[in-house]
């Protein structure tokens, strides 16, 4: 295609068509196409809106959209698309995801509501949605000393303020001979704090359940299974399934005795958009068929991820026009590095380290804490407009 032969009109149509069929790339490209013969083709502009909204990029297209009927004011189409665009705002605004960000602004905005502190650097998994392996830090451990300052920052929170404290981040809490120990510490040191568990609960050691039982405070227990079945669990985990299937039935049975945190455990998985994201409920609830689903149990399939460009694969569809919740929350890596969120698993855009600040001081950072005092939307902020998780 060359701008001597190009038929504007008929280009036009095979790119509605493409965006009909949801094929954004290859109808970008023939609006590009026209769009560099005329940057004023207001139809083009148009078109290259749309995409836009079916991005969820609802600046960028409102900007398209006016544009166009700067250039021909009584066009359809663009004002149709402006009154959606005013719709879905009005839908994001009476989420509970944005409501609930609005009662963090009130509660959270100088004291953070999650803390993930990564004791190890360990996994026994290989998952295939996960860099772990590729981690610099993937066989260091949190000394000691580290991990009292860190107790001794987050003591610093007003118990008025509850905190909500996660063991993991990009690694296998229970890797860390010293987990159990490490959660007596925040047990005993800060009464405002709940601890949720996220865990493959593969590998565990031989008195694991006698003693989790007696760690206080447990709001979740998530167990990152992500399969019901043996072929695509050990596909996507590398690991052993049978045992992870005995883990997760004695996780279960302990807590009908010992009810030793709240609700029921929560089988995640990391949607790989295919048809398994909708079957794994029943599969669970087919494997699992002596527990009882909602009560013992309850399925969540997650938004895949790229990790923030760090896995170049295809990831859910980013909710652009969304603030994000994660913006209320630290995480500290075992090297004492910490990152954006826990969505920055190299630490590639780190706002601080623990080793030299003090937690409450990286998280009011003013830059930070913006986003959060002005409920930015994800599409103006940068790393944060290439995730797509919903947190």
């Amino acid at each position: 295609m060359t701008k001597k032969t190009l038929d504007v009109g008929q280009t036009l149509e095979v790119a509605f068509s493409l965006i009909q069929e949801n094929n954004l790339p290859e109808a970008r490209k023939m609006i590009d196409a026209v769009l560099a013969i005329n940057p004023n083709q207001p139809d083009s502009i148009c078109l290259e809106g749309i995409i836009y909204f079916g991005l969820r990029r609802l600046k960028a297209a409102a900007t398209n959209f006016n544009r166009t009927l700067d250039l021909v004011p009584s066009h359809k189409t663009a004002k149709l698309y402006l009154e959606k665009i005013k719709q879905r705002l009005r839908d994001v605004s009476a989420s509970q995801y944005v409501k609930e960000f609005s009662r963090k602004q009130t509660s959270h905005m100088d004291y953070p509501h999650n803390i993930g502190i990564e004791t190890v650097g360990r996994c026994n998994g290989d998952c295939t949605f996960c860099p772990h392996e590729e981690l610099d830090r993937k066989n260091d451990e949190m000394d000691d000393a580290l991990f009292e300052k860190v107790i001794c920052d987050l003591e610093e929170i007003p118990p008025q303020f509850p905190i909500n404290i996660f063991p993991n981040l990009v690694n296998e809490p229970f890797m860390d001979r010293k987990i159990f120990v490490r959660l007596k510490a925040i047990n005993d040191r800060l009464p405002n704090a709940a601890i949720s568990i996220f865990s493959n609960l593969n590998v565990v050691s031989q008195d694991f359940f006698e003693e989790i039982v007696q760690v206080k405070n447990i709001k979740s227990f998530n167990v990152s299974f992500n399969a019901a079945n043996k072929k695509e669990y050990e596909a996507t985990m590398n690991m052993d399934f049978s045992r992870t299937v005995e883990n997760l039935k004695e996780l279960m049975m302990e807590k009908q005795k010992f009810r030793f945190f709240e609700g029921p455990v929560v089988l995640s998985r990391v949607s790989d958009l295919s048809d398994g994201d909708t079957i794994y409920a029943e599969e669970c609830a087919n494997l699992f068929g002596d527990f009882t689903p909602g009560k013992d149990f309850v399925t969540w399939v997650k938004n895949r991820a790229s990790w923030l460009g760090t896995i170049p694969e295809k990831q859910s569809s980013i909710p652009h026009e969304f603030p994000c919740n994660a913006w209320f929350d630290i995480n500290i890596f075992c090297d004492g590095v910490v990152p954006h969120c826990c969505m920055d698993a190299t630490g590639k855009y780190s706002i601080g380290n623990v080793k030299t600040s003090s937690i409450l001081a990286i998280y009011n950072d003013v830059s930070f804490k913006y986003l959060r005092s002005q409920m930015a939307v994800r599409e103006d902020v940068y790393p944060c407009n290439s995730c797509s998780l919903l947190q």
